[in-house]
């Protein structure tokens, strides 16, 4: 028979009396709703069962199976362990004795180029997976595991230990193997989980834990004590860190049930506190959420708040009321990418709420089941948008997306404890790895998602593809892993001289010259690249190189044109709208041979280019224009045009003639009357004479 911890019965007790001093009352079915400006949707959802205890376990998403796409891991009060891929279909299960309430650390613990699962279970074991949900080994504690484990670095050593508390009231450190290194013992059970910091940048990492003996522990990485706080109540909220006041030097971000979030420096002195209206039982997140370079401190409270404080000082900057207790601690991303980020959310009211950085809900979508568990954010199915994922304590975990919002986001809190490495920080450069791990282990950038400039952010090089995130080339082939990736090449091998498509050009000359290595017709145009690259000079990525309204191989193989040239016969129209408008010769400039070219006939003299007498009047386009007549007119033609300049020619010689002979038979006439006037006048003359 499975038995009840009497904490649980209180918690539920307690809870119960949270939700119903409220005086609400909500629907307990699970109706879509959504409102506001981020709209939100189920994508799908999966019943795991009811077992009529709360959910404590959170979501943790991870790419385990390496195919690029996120599965996502979550842990049931009803023992089991489930994986599920990104449509909502579940993997695998994995049984164990107990409660699971500690939320999964995944990575990658033995360097064997595959993903480890690490969670703890109220049968006092730890548990390291395989990606496939196969048992690797198995730690036994002296007390149930309620924390969720921490995954670092922590002796740098290159190799990764494992730090997790359990209610027996010790912290413990495992080897890769589930060794034990050392253990460090409190006086109480610890339900938080640790977080991981470099107080004196010497590589060597100490642990910040607290315990519900109401101390605060750092503890270095041999396991010896280096300081502890004493707060006034028992301490069951996980630390987080940051530089808070931008000094170049760490704080430490932990709540206790005195009802005080408490800001420590790096000798555990008091920097401030703030004093919450109830119990601080969540964990701390923290962002710049509003881009003003001073660091946000978000955490949420039992009485319903929403708290945000200037991680500077500890002031109140904003707070948001659900007007139920809130359990879960907040996730942050930034949905839309416009550099603010949104507050993230599950609350006893059975809505997860979407708080933008000024602290106004801008999206709730109501689940029908209380939400203790902190949201998990990814994209699971690579479209660029993001999903939420939410366990509720009806035991339903819900995979919610936005109907509204960017297909860009970056997340730095994007899951409970920050990172799927459980280690308190955030991950500045959204790339899935927090800034803790990566300078501790990766030696990546914490502010440059993509260290290497090799279109792949460090994140996806270690989870997805196992690829060096230091080097743009893992593989040493000359051909960049993003490249290899996207083109489906493998980035761990050198296949720079393989000709996968068997289009003369190797996998390296491809690269250059950004065609797709597995097809030979990389733009379809039924030319290869390799035919276009060094043959006809054509470029392989464009169907049409000389954008001409014909593809390349059209203009090579069927229609004789220049694929380099728009128009071939220089006639003043492109070759496309030659072949596919006019239905002309694209290699002759004259279609019909009527002595016009094609561009004259189409764009000047409007007549037929594939007829060489337009209006069938009997004469070419050509005489007609020369004759001066329309030869779009079949009425106006040479023929009338020659008879009536006849009749104007013959018109005029006759007239000309007329007038040629009336003038000279004037002349005639005066000629005859000035031989009369001498006649006369001689006559005259010898009559005087006489």
């Amino acid at each position: 028979m499975k038995k009840t911890p009497i904490f649980l019965v209180l918690l539920i007790i307690v809870s119960f009396m949270t939700y119903e001093s409220n005086g609400q009352q909500y629907n307990t079915d699970k109706p879509i709703s959504n409102d506001y400006n981020f709209g939100l949707k189920v994508k799908w959802f999966y019943d795991t069962g009811r077992t009529l205890l709360p959910e404590y376990s959170s979501p943790c998403i991870v790419d385990l199976d390496k195919d690029g796409k996120l599965e996502v891991i979550i842990g049931s009060s009803d023992y089991s362990l489930y994986c599920f891929n990104y449509l909502g279909h579940l993997l695998w299960t994995f049984d164990t004795g107990g409660m699971i309430l500690s939320s999964p650390t995944v990575a990658d613990i033995d360097h064997d180029n595959e993903l480890e699962i690490i969670f703890g279970s109220y049968d006092r074991n730890l548990y390291c997976l395989k990606s496939n949900g196969e048992n690797k080994w198995t730690y036994e504690a002296n007390g149930e595991i309620y924390a969720s484990a921490s995954i670092v670095d922590l002796d740098d050593n290159n190799e990764l230990e494992i730090i997790f508390g359990s209610l027996d009231g010790n912290i413990y450190c495992l080897d890769n193997e589930g060794i034990q290194i050392w253990n460090y013992t409190t006086s109480n059970s610890i339900y938080a989980s640790s977080a991981i910091v470099d107080f004196n940048g010497n590589g060597k990492l100490e642990v910040v834990i607290g315990s519900s003996d109401n101390w605060i522990y750092c503890i270095s990485d041999n396991g010896t004590l280096n300081w502890n706080y004493q707060t006034n109540a028992e301490i069951w909220s996980s630390p987080a860190i940051a530089d808070l006041d931008d000094n170049g030097n760490l704080e430490i971000l932990i709540g206790s049930d005195d009802k005080n979030l408490y800001c420590l420096d790096e000798t555990g002195n008091l920097v401030w506190n703030y004093i919450m209206a109830d119990i601080v039982r969540t964990s701390p997140s923290v962002t710049d959420l509003n881009n003003d370079g001073i660091i946000d401190v978000v955490i949420n409270g039992w009485n319903g708040n929403v708290t945000c404080l200037n991680g500077n000082n500890g002031s109140l900057k904003w707070f948001y009321n659900t007007i139920n207790g809130i359990f879960s601690s907040p996730s942050i991303v930034d949905f839309n990418f416009d550099g603010f980020f949104e507050v993230v959310i599950g609350n006893n009211d059975k809505y997860i709420y979407i708080i933008n950085c000024l602290g106004k809900k801008v999206g709730s979508y109501y689940v029908g089941g209380w939400v203790r568990t902190s949201p998990a954010i990814g994209d699971m199915d690579k479209d660029g948008m993001p999903e939420i994922f939410a366990y509720t304590d009806d035991n339903v975990l819900y995979c919610l997306g936005l109907s509204t919002g960017s297909p860009t986001f970056k997340s730095t809190w994007y899951c409970f404890r920050g990172s799927i490495f459980h280690t308190g920080w955030m991950d500045s450069d959204g790339d899935y790895l927090d800034d803790l791990i990566e300078y501790s282990y990766f030696s990546t950038s914490m502010f440059d998602n993509d260290t290497d400039f090799d279109e792949l952010m460090d994140g996806q090089e270690v989870f997805s593809y196992t690829t060096d995130p230091l080097n743009n080339d893992t593989d040493l082939d000359k051909i960049p892993d993003g490249w290899e990736i996207t083109n489906k090449i493998n980035p761990l091998f050198d296949d720079s001289l393989v000709d996968y498509d068997r289009d003369n050009l190797v996998n390296y000359e491809e690269y250059l010259l950004n065609t797709n290595p597995h097809s030979s017709d990389t733009d379809e145009d039924d030319l290869s690249d390799y035919r276009e690259v060094y043959i006809y000079e054509t470029n392989p990525l464009k169907i049409d190189t000389d954008m001409d309204g014909l593809n390349d191989g059209l203009e090579v193989l069927v229609f004789n044109t220049d694929p380099l040239n728009i128009d071939t016969d220089a006639d003043g129209i492109l070759d496309g709208i030659e072949v596919l408008v006019y239905e002309t010769d694209p290699t002759t400039e004259d279609t019909d041979e009527d002595e016009l070219t094609d561009g004259l006939e189409i764009y000047y003299y409007k007549t037929d280019p594939n007829n060489n007498d337009t209006d069938a009047d009997g004469f070419y386009d050509n005489v007609e224009i020369k004759a001066g007549t329309d030869p779009l007119d079949p009425n106006s033609h040479p023929i009338k045009t020659f008879y009536l300049v006849l009749i104007i020619i013959f018109t005029t010689i006759i007239t000309l003639g007329l007038l040629f002979v009336i003038v000279k038979q004037i002349k005639i006439i005066r000629k005859k009357k000035e031989i009369d006037d001498m006649l006369i006048s001689i006559f005259m003359n010898e009559k005087r004479k006489q």
